[in-house]
């Protein structure tokens, strides 16, 4: 019975929220979602599995999604794509800014998790502006079906370890202290990023 739960839930997971599940994902939900299968009123991954596909338990549905989520990553993770977008994607967007006389800078941060690449973003883009980053109705939007992993992010506060990657410049204007081992990025930068 569990092939034709596991098999309909997949089904449910890519279509509403774009997760893809492979075939043999049985073991991986079970060690995933152990705590909830413990729960009384579940007991099973098939049980589990069978609610979560019934009529409107969406809200079921988000909350496995959760658990199976990485919701993983730090700050400045892939420094070729900040390279990329400080020398090459930013310059061409100020130079078509200019040009339209427009100040309206937006960029989305999809499967943000707790925000390390949107406010990685938002330090790239006011490092490049400088002080005419003030001239711009600038910011980054940062989405996720991770309710858990925004609510971090809007508070901003990580462990120092999330922080290892990032320029040491960077890192003095944009990074304060939170409490033992533990950093927030700074008001200024908060206010830059929409968590949805």
């Amino acid at each position: 019975m569990i092939g034709k739960e596991l098999a309909r839930f997949r089904q449910l997971a890519h279509s509403e929220f774009g997760f893809v599940l492979p075939q043999d994902a049985e073991s991986f939900l079970g060690s995933r979602l152990r705590a909830m299968i413990a729960d009384p009123a579940f007991g099973s991954l098939e049980t589990l599995l069978h609610a979560a596909c019934g009529n409107n338990r969406k809200d079921l549905m988000l909350a496995i999604i959760e658990k199976l989520s990485t919701n993983h990553s730090y700050f400045y993770r892939e420094p070729a794509h900040f390279d990329f977008l400080t020398s090459v994607a930013l310059p061409e967007i100020e130079t078509r800014l200019r040009r339209e006389g427009a100040r309206d800078l937006r960029v989305w941060s999809a499967a943000a998790a707790a925000g390390e690449e949107a406010y990685s973003i938002a330090m790239a883009m006011r490092m490049f502006f400088g002080p005419h980053y003030q001239d711009l109705d600038a910011g980054v939007l940062a989405t996720d079906i991770a309710k858990n992993a925004l609510l971090q992010g809007v508070k901003g506060v990580y462990d120092e370890d999330a922080f290892r990657h990032v320029p040491a410049d960077w890192r003095a204007r944009f990074v304060e202290p939170a409490a033992p081992g533990r950093l927030r990025v700074v008001k200024q930068l908060r206010d830059d990023v929409l968590f949805r």
